[in-house]
């Protein structure tokens, strides 16, 4: 399956120009753009029943594949493939420190903040 780029390259840019929050009031929305968030919230809920009913439909292939790692066509086209997840190590940090003796200034010493992206969400609760 191919998928496609998601993110425009409007948003992209707008990321990119206001990374950063900026103190001060809040912007007001005019009836158009007020009913653009409007309908993005219409969009992403429908987005999220959407993702239920995939969900849903992945579930049968899922129950009908059992064990298997691959779902065939009656011709041998493959459909589906499911396979086996990569294997993660896994650190114990708390114990290795612990074990080590290392001090919560010896942790601070080598702490650096990195700040995320701006997270954009829609509020709307009516």
């Amino acid at each position: 399956m191919t998928h496609i780029e998601t993110t425009c390259e409007e948003e992209k840019k707008a990321r990119k120009d206001f990374k950063e929050v900026k103190p001060g009031d809040p912007k007001v929305a005019d009836e158009k753009l007020e009913a653009t968030v409007r309908e993005l919230l219409a969009l992403r809920r429908k987005m999220d029943e959407d993702e239920l009913k995939a969900s849903k439909l992945k579930a049968v292939i899922m129950n009908a594949m059992q064990n298997t790692d691959t779902l065939k066509s009656k011709s041998g086209v493959v459909l589906v493939s499911w396979t086996q997840g990569n294997a993660k190590n896994n650190v114990d940090y708390k114990g290795l420190l612990k074990k080590y003796k290392v001090t919560d200034e010896d942790i601070a010493a080598f702490t650096t903040v990195k700040v995320g992206s701006r997270v954009f969400s829609v509020e709307i609760n009516e």
